[in-house]
C-alpha cells in the first residue's frame, strides 16, 4: 500500500494528458511482479512441449495481473482502479498463424477518460544463427485504433515469431469506475503454466467477489486484514469452444467482483436488497424526468396520430415512431444518462433513455408498462446473474408490456425490429424488473415462431442444364439469426459457380416478422451424364456440428428452431431418376428434438419432405452429449445424402 500517493499521482490527477508509451514511460517498480522483465528461468528456455497439453502450439509461460483501488488518503475520495498486467508467451511450433497479434481493448468515453490505457512495453526474444537476441517494439509496431463512440484498442504487432521465439509484454489499465472490479481469467486459448492474480483494496471498502467453486476458490489467498487477495493457479489448460454456447465465460476459471460496502457513505451497505437498489435507480434525477405522461404534442404532432381502435394498436405506433425516430447511443452502463427534454430535443440516447420515453408514451394512454434491465450475451461476459443485488451486472434494458394476451417484451433501440421481437443477444433468463418498493429479480418467458421453411423444385437453365428454384421463407428469430451469420467474419463467399440469380427478395420483417426470397441456383457437375442432387445442404444441420467424440460444457441452442424443408423432384425430358434415399423418423428420449425425413414417389414424381424441430428449454446437459451427436450424425447423413440422376445421352 506504501506505493498508493505515487501511483495516484500517475493514474489519475493527470489524467487529462494521455500518457503515451513512446512519451513517457511508466515506473513499473511501482508494480513488482513475480518474474523480472526479460530474465528468462532456465525452464523458459528449455521448455519445448507442456506436458498437460502436449498438442499445444503456444504455452504461456507465465502471466501476472494486479489490481486495486486508488483514493485520497484525507478525504477518502476513491479516484479509480488501477490493473498492471504482465504476459510472457513462448511459441513451440513454426505453423502459429495469427499468434501474435494482441490486441488490448479499451473505453475512454471522449474527455471523461473512463479507462486508459498506459505505459504499454512489448519485446520478443528469438533465436536467429543459434543466438537469442531480443527485439523492443516500437511505434510502428503497436497501433492505436479508434472505433468512435469511445470505443478503441491497442495492437501489438510481433514480428519474430517463430518456435523457440519468448514474447513479452506489459501495460497498465486504469478505469475511473471502481463499482465492478474486471478480474482476471486464468484461461485462454493457450495452456498456461502459471498465472497469478492480486486484489488490493481499502479497509473502508468491500468487494462481493465472484468466484467459482474448484480450484479458483481453494487457490485464494487473503491478508488478515482483508485488504489483498490473491490466487496462483499452474498448469492452466486451455479453453477449447465448443459448439453451442452463447456465453463461454460462464465456464471459464476466472475472479470477478462488485462493491458491497462503502463505508464512507450512509448506508454503507450500497445495495442491500433488490427492491432498494430499484427504489434508488428510480429516485435518479434522470429517471424521475420519465415519471409523467407525454402525450403527441411532445413529439411535434398537432393532433394525435397514435390514438387506436386498440392498445395493442396504440402501442404498436408508438413503439413504431419512437423506435424509428430516436437513435440508440452506445452505453456500457444501465443507467438513464439523460432527462426527458433533453432526449426530445436531440432524439439521441442511450437504451434506458428510449425504453423510459416508450413507457411515458403508453402511460399517457393508461397502458401498463415497466423497465427490465437485462445483461446482453456476449462472448466475453457470463449470461448468468449473481443473486445479490448489483446494477453492474446489467448492460441493456428492455419494455415489459402488458395488454389483453399478457406480457410482451419491447426493444425500442432497433428501427429493423418487429413489435414484440428482442435480440438474440437479449433472449436471457432472467431480468431485474423496477418498480417503486416492489423491483425484483424475474424470469423472462418468450415464445417466438421461429422457423425456416424451404420449398425446392428442378427445371433447366439457359443452356438445359438443371438447376434447383428454391423459395425461402424465413420467421422471426430465424431472420435475426441468418443476419447475424452475414455480418459474421467467418462467413465464407460462395463460389462464383454457385451463385443464385433471378433472385426476389420480399421483406416483411418489420410489418409481419418474416422475410421471403426465391432464386435460382446451379447444380454442380449438372453439365456430366451423372448428376448429384443434394438440395438439403441448405440447412446448418447438413455437417454435424457435434464431431468431438465428448464434450465438457452444456449445450445452448437458444431457442427453440423448426426447419421444413420440400423437395419436388420432377425430372424434364433426357433425365433418369437412378438412386434416392430412403426415408427415416427419429425422437429424443426427452422428445425435445425431432427429425421427420420421408421419402415418397408418385407419378415419376419423387417427393422429399425434411421437419427437424429442436425445442430444448434451457440447456442440455454434457451427459446427454452422446445422444445429441449420435441424433445429429443421422441427421446430418440423411440431409447430405444425394439423389442421383442420369443423362441419356444424345443420339
Amino acid at each position: 500500500m506504501k506505493y498508493l500517493f505515487l501511483i495516484a499521482s500517475i493514474l489519475f490527477l493527470f489524467s487529462s494528458e494521455t500518457i503515451v508509451f513512446a512519451q513517457k514511460k511508466l515506473d513499473w517498480s511501482l508494480f513488482p511482479m513475480d518474474v523480472k522483465w526479460g530474465v528468462f528461468s532456465e525452464r523458459d528456455l528449455a521448455i519445448k512441449s507442456v506436458s498437460f497439453e502436449p498438442e499445444a502450439k503456444v504455452v504461456c509461460l507465465f502471466e501476472e495481473g494486479k489490481a486495486g483501488v486508488v483514493w485520497d488518503n484525507d478525504t477518502f475520495q476513491v479516484l479509480g482502479m488501477y490493473a498492471a498486467q504482465y504476459y510472457r508467451y513462448k511459441v513451440l511450433d513454426d505453423n502459429v498463424a495469427g499468434f501474435g497479434d494482441i490486441v488490448i481493448p479499451y473505453y475512454q468515453a471522449g474527455e471523461l477518460h473512463i479507462e486508459e490505457i498506459k505505459g504499454i512495453e512489448a519485446q520478443v526474444s528469438y533465436l536467429e544463427g543459434g543466438e537469442r537476441k531480443t527485439y523492443r517494439l516500437g511505434q510502428e509496431d503497436i497501433k492505436q485504433i479508434d472505433f468512435g463512440n469511445g470505443f478503441g484498442e491497442y495492437r501489438l504487432i510481433f514480428p519474430k515469431v517463430f518456435r523457440g521465439s519468448i514474447l513479452e509484454y506489459r501495460y497498465l489499465k486504469t478505469d475511473r469506475v471502481y463499482y465492478s472490479l474486471e478480474g482476471w481469467v486464468f484461461q485462454g486459448e493457450h495452456p498456461k503454466l502459471r498465472s497469478k492474480f492480486t486484489f488490493d483494496v481499502p479497509n473502508f471498502l468491500q468487494y462481493q467477489l465472484i468466484v467459482p467453486s474448484g480450484r479458483v476458490k481453494s487457490s485464494m489467498n487473503q491478508s488478515e486484514e482483508r485488504d489483498r487477495f490473491s490466487w496462483t493457479l499452474t498448469d492452466v489448460k486451455a479453453f477449447h469452444v465448443e459448439p453451442y454456447i452463447s456465453s463461454p465465460m460462464d465456464y471459464l476459471e476466472r475472479v470477478e467482483g462488485f462493491l458491497a460496502v462503502d463505508a464512507t457513505q450512509e448506508p454503507s451497505t450500497l445495495y442491500s436488497t433488490w427492491e432498494k437498489l430499484g427504489d434508488q435507480v428510480m429516485e435518479l434525477k434522470e429517471y424521475r424526468s420519465f415519471l409523467k405522461s407525454v402525450s403527441y404534442k411532445s413529439f411535434g404532432f398537432k393532433e394525435d396520430v397514435f390514438f387506436g381502435e386498440s392498445k395493442d394498436v396504440i402501442a404498436r405506433k408508438l413503439y413504431d415512431h419512437i423506435s424509428t425516430n430516436f437513435t440508440l447511443e452506445p452505453s456500457l452502463y444501465p443507467l438513464p444518462s439523460k432527462t426527458l427534454p433533453e432526449l426530445l430535443r436531440t432524439k439521441k440516447g442511450n437504451h434506458l433513455d428510449i425504453h423510459l420515453l416508450l413507457i411515458a408514451a403508453l402511460r399517457e394512454y393508461e397502458i401498463e408498462a415497466e423497465p427490465v434491465l437485462v445483461n446482453e450475451l456476449h462472448p466475453l461476459k457470463r449470461s448468468f446473474l449473481i443473486p445479490s443485488p448489483n446494477i453492474d451486472q446489467f448492460s441493456s434494458s428492455l419494455v415489459r408490456l402488458e395488454l389483453d394476451g399478457g406480457a410482451i417484451y419491447l426493444d425500442a433501440t432497433d428501427a429493423t425490429l418487429p413489435f414484440g421481437l428482442i435480440p438474440l443477444q437479449k433472449l436471457v433468463e432472467k431480468g431485474f424488473l423496477l418498480t417503486k418498493s416492489n423491483s425484483a429479480l424475474i424470469d423472462l418467458k418468450h415464445h417466438f415462431d421461429s422457423k425456416t421453411d424451404l420449398e425446392i423444385t428442378l427445371g433447366l437453365d439457359s443452356v438445359g442444364n438443371l438447376e434447383y428454384r428454391e423459395k425461402l421463407s424465413l420467421t422471426q428469430l430465424q431472420v435475426l439469426a441468418v443476419l447475424n451469420s452475414l455480418n459474421s467474419d467467418q462467413e465464407e463467399e460462395a463460389s462464383d459457380d454457385i451463385r443464385p440469380y433471378n433472385i426476389t427478395h420480399e421483406d416483411h420483417f418489420r410489418e409481419e416478422g418474416f422475410v421471403r426470397s426465391s432464386f435460382h441456383l446451379p447444380i454442380n457437375g449438372s453439365d456430366g451424364e451423372l448428376i448429384l442432387l443434394d438440395p438439403f445442404t441448405f440447412s446448418g444441420f447438413a455437417t454435424n456440428p457435434f464431431i468431438e467424440e465428448s464434450r465438457t460444457y452444456p449445450l445452448e441452442f437458444g431457442f427453440p428452431i423448426t426447419e421444413k424443408m420440400r423437395f419436388e423432384v420432377k425430372l424434364p425430358e433426357g433425365y433418369l431418376l437412378d438412386e434416392f434415399p430412403e426415408s427415416v423418423s427419429l425422437q429424443s428420449e426427452t422428445g425435445d428434438l425431432m427429425f421427420n425425413f420421408q421419402v415418397k414417389k408418385e407419378n415419376e414424381v419423387l417427393h422429399l419432405v425434411s421437419e427437424l424441430r429442436i425445442d430444448v428449454g434451457g440447456s442440455v446437459s454434457q451427459g446427454r452429449y452422446k445422444e445429441v451427436r449420435n441424433f445429429f450424425q443421422i441427421v446430418s447423413e440423411k440431409l447430405s445424402e444425394p439423389i442421383v440422376v442420369v443423362r441419356k445421352p444424345f443420339i
